[in-house]
């Protein structure tokens, strides 16, 4: 795909990943509309960009409510004229030993990172019923293997992972889908996850990650593994099973030392 002359929807643009995306995108595509729950975080990123050639438009909004992805996809499509690319990379995580009894808290983490995304898509299906767009999903490695202290986000990874391989066959070349699988990326993730998270290894950078998109982008990618490890691990669990026990006998000693300060 060639970027220049493109107009790009994309969620979770005030911080990691997102921002990154915002500002290597803002030189290389005609319109950005740049979405994110915190408002001030975004307008910061926004007006720390460089000099850029496409025009920018924020949207501020709740994507765990269907009625602001209605929102979303009004102001954009008003804005641009048109969506070319949606990259539907806002997400979050708890870490957490899963002892609680709470719908609420289980459903949220699911709308903002499984149905919003889902939903934008329809939405672009209803908008484009030929098809001739493309859409990014944002995954994450635990797509194929969950950490302990990670079930739900894992969960809803895993999910937007099989939703993307079964809706392929629903449309089939007319959409490009294009998923991604960042490793833990040094951002405010773990943050936001809990309190003393442990940073799980291997670390890669937002800009790493945001690289890694638009050289998906650009050969049109079905998925794109940013970190080269990964994309080694991903080979071997074919195979050699024992490397996801490994992996998760490796983050259960982490897991089991974070609920031991808690």
């Amino acid at each position: 795909m060639e970027l220049a002359g493109k107009n790009v929807l994309l969620t979770g643009a005030a911080s990691g990943i997102g921002a990154a995306l915002l500002r290597l995108l803002c030189t290389q595509v005609a319109h950005i509309t740049c979405v994110d729950v915190d408002g001030p975080g975004l307008q910061a990123v926004i007006a720390a960009l460089p000099s850029h050639t496409a025009s920018i438009t924020p949207f501020v909004g709740d994507l765990s409510l269907s009625v602001t992805v209605d929102e979303m996809m009004a102001a954009a499509l008003a804005q641009m004229g048109s969506i070319d690319v949606v990259i539907a990379n806002a997400g979050f995580a708890y870490y957490e030993r899963l002892s609680y009894w709470d719908w609420e808290r289980i459903e949220h983490i699911f709308r903002v990172n499984v149905f919003s995304p889902i939903y934008t898509l329809q939405a672009m299906q209803q908008r484009y019923p030929s098809g001739g767009y493309t859409v990014v999903l944002v995954a994450s490695a635990m797509s194929y293997i969950a950490i302990p202290g990670y079930s739900l986000y894992a969960a809803t990874k895993a999910a937007l992972d099989r939703f993307a391989e079964g809706y392929r066959f629903d449309v089939g070349p007319s959409v490009h889908l294009m998923v991604v699988y960042p490793v833990a990326t040094r951002t405010n993730f773990f943050q936001r996850a809990g309190e003393r998270v442990p940073v799980i290894s291997p670390v890669q950078t937002p800009d790493q990650v945001a690289k890694a998109i638009i050289r998906g982008l650009r050969r049109n990618a079905r998925r794109v593994y940013p970190h080269p490890l990964f994309r080694l691990l991903r080979l071997s669990m074919l195979t050699l099973n024992f490397m996801r026990y490994w992996i998760q006998w490796v983050g259960l000693r982490q897991f089991r030392e974070w609920q031991k300060r808690q």
